[in-house]
């Protein structure tokens, strides 16, 4: 049990190190492959550091009840801009790209960004640097051509707001 504990946090640092070093050729390994279980592995561990990072810090009335909802909000985040990327592709493009090649794409970038992602103020560095993650493994893995992939992302970040606002205005 414990080798394989410690073989799992050496394929997150091995993953983690790649994607900063090489992030194109990782894309190029998993999306083809759809390897959902790694992709997602990456996620949910970086996942459970920001939300650990972010409570450490933060100092929440109710830390694991905070926790919690951060990193389900890591992992909903990161699925629901897939799946409005997905969509955004079948609108715009004429490819047909099975979701579980762009799933770990989404997975991947929103898991490295997230390490530093609990930082005060490190959205401005962070979402331009997910975002761009994205774009990359678009055109690297789906295919896409730079103006596409930027018009998916635009389109991603503009109905995220607009979908972020309309729930605000209903719940205050």
């Amino acid at each position: 049990m414990l080798t394989m504990l410690n073989s799992g946090w050496r394929n997150y640092i091995e993953m983690q190190g790649r994607m900063l070093k090489e992030p194109l050729a990782v894309f190029d390994e998993v999306a083809p492959a759809r390897d959902l279980k790694r992709s997602f592995g990456v996620l949910i561990i970086s996942g459970t550091i920001y939300a650990l990072a972010a409570v450490l810090i933060g100092h929440p009335r109710w830390p694991l009840l905070h926790g919690m909802v951060l990193l389900l909000n890591a992992l909903g985040m990161a699925t629901v801009t897939a799946l409005v990327g997905y969509g955004l592709m079948a609108l715009t493009t004429r490819r047909r790209v099975p979701f579980t090649c762009v799933l770990p794409i989404y997975a991947l970038s929103s898991g490295l960004t997230l390490l530093v992602a609990w930082v005060p103020l490190s959205i401005w560095v962070t979402e331009p640097w997910k975002w761009w993650l994205i774009g990359s493994g678009l055109t690297r893995c789906c295919a896409l051509k730079g103006w596409q992939a930027a018009i998916i992302i635009m389109g991603s970040i503009s109905l995220i707001t607009f979908i972020f606002l309309f729930c605000i205005k209903f719940t205050v």
